[in-house]
């Protein structure tokens, strides 16, 4: 379902990253990632479309667009680690307000 078009050695890797952290999501996990990016927790598009930012420092985040179901990943990863701490914390967090999916 993801498409994306990355052009630079960063960009490619950041979306790495991004498949990478949806592999290793429960049920539950992905549940809140859909959610994030499309504002439903079941399947509704058919597709989500990644485009790159150039965020980085305390500006990097991911942000989504749920009426077109676009993911802006921020293609300053430096590491997996980095990027699945910040998702967690994004997807986890009480600013991002989320029934929850059980």
């Amino acid at each position: 379902m993801i498409e994306a078009s990355p052009v630079t050695p960063a960009e490619k890797q950041a979306l790495r990253f991004l498949q990478h952290y949806m592999q290793g999501l429960d049920e539950v996990g992905l549940r809140r990632l859909l959610r994030f990016v499309t504002g439903s927790d079941v399947i509704c598009v058919t597709k989500v479309e990644v485009i790159f930012t150039a965020l980085e420092g305390l500006a990097r985040r991911s942000i989504t667009h749920t009426c077109e179901s676009v993911l802006e990943l921020p293609r300053t990863y430096n590491s997996y680690p980095e990027l699945r701490v910040e998702m967690e914390n994004l997807l986890t967090s009480n600013y991002y307000t989320m029934e929850d999916i059980a």
